[in-house]
């Protein structure tokens, strides 16, 4: 298994003490509320996904921090999750990701209507991992659909002091979405764009439906973004325990992509890899990387 390297991309050279500062003066250089913002980000990403496109193969690899997920074990699951093979189906809501590991493979249905965890073929009943397993279910494809995956929920916004990250000014939009991620009714957000072209560059969050987590904010840098199929796509995550403990978490990166596969949802409800539409778990097809956003 190939474990993800060159993780210094994820973090902007100019990255270092300015990162986090007030720019003064900057508080709304705009005057955009913060549902504009939200709304011109999601035109700098290509528009929505939902209107364009019916599905989602990609594939992720990465590798965990030393120390985070020691704090939150359940969460993490690093002995199941180091790559994965993701699928979305955007018009159904419902999503399944395939997860390898040293320990074996896990595999998580989610839709509207249930949260199905498997562990090397057998299910759980755990409601911790099924409650974690929500929660980093409905983040990851937030992290993925960026702007897109917000206008699916109800949301509030207000417009936070400008902020430096990579040496750049950008606009941070607090929000509150309902219902929220995984299992919580509701979820607050630090939304972090950059001033320059509206791209959704960096994820502060609550995970409310996972109780341990409970009014913590989790923070995630988003980069390495490229155009596929018309749409402006992350491909390199960074996230740290939380927003004052900068402590790395969990470094993954996408390494492949595709729209559009026709994918059969009663198939992959039923878990079993032996049950499942064999294009459907076919490797998402790998990026070539153009190294311009």
């Amino acid at each position: 298994m190939t474990l993800i390297v060159g993780f210094a991309a994820l973090v902007p050279p100019t990255l270092g003490a300015q990162d986090g500062k007030a720019v003064a003066g900057l508080a709304r250089a705009d005057d955009l509320t913060g549902m504009q913002i939200v709304r011109r980000s999601l035109a700098a990403h290509g528009g929505s996904v939902y209107e364009d496109l019916s599905t989602i193969s990609a594939s992720f690899t990465g590798r965990w921090g030393k120390i985070g997920p020691r704090v939150q074990p359940i969460l993490a699951d690093q002995g199941f999750r180091v790559a994965s093979e993701e699928r979305y189906l955007l018009r159904e809501q419902a999503s399944f990701q395939w997860h390898v590991g040293p320990d074996g493979e896990k595999i998580v249905f989610r839709d509207e209507d249930e949260v199905a965890v498997h562990y090397n073929g057998r299910p759980t009943r755990d409601p911790n991992r099924i409650s974690a397993s929500a929660a980093t279910a409905d983040l990851y494809e937030f992290l993925l659909l960026g702007p897109s995956w917000l206008t699916q929920r109800e949301i509030s916004a207000r417009v936070l002091e400008d902020k430096q990250l990579g040496g750049e000014s950008h606009a941070r939009v607090e929000a509150v979405i309902r219902p929220g991620i995984g299992h919580s009714d509701e979820d607050r957000l630090i939304l972090w764009f950059n001033r320059g072209n509206y791209v959704l560059q960096r994820v502060e969050t609550t995970l409310d439906g996972y109780p341990p987590l409970k009014g913590r904010l989790l923070e995630i840098t988003l980069g390495g973004h490229e155009w596929l199929a018309d749409k402006l796509w992350p491909t390199e995550f960074l996230q740290r325990v939380d927003a004052k403990v900068k402590v790395v978490y969990h470094r993954w990166q996408m390494t492949g992509f595709e729209v559009d596969r026709t994918i059969n949802k009663a198939g992959l409800s039923e878990i079993r890899r032996s049950a499942l539409d064999l294009d459907a778990l076919r490797p998402a097809k790998p990026i070539e990387f153009s190294g311009k956003p």
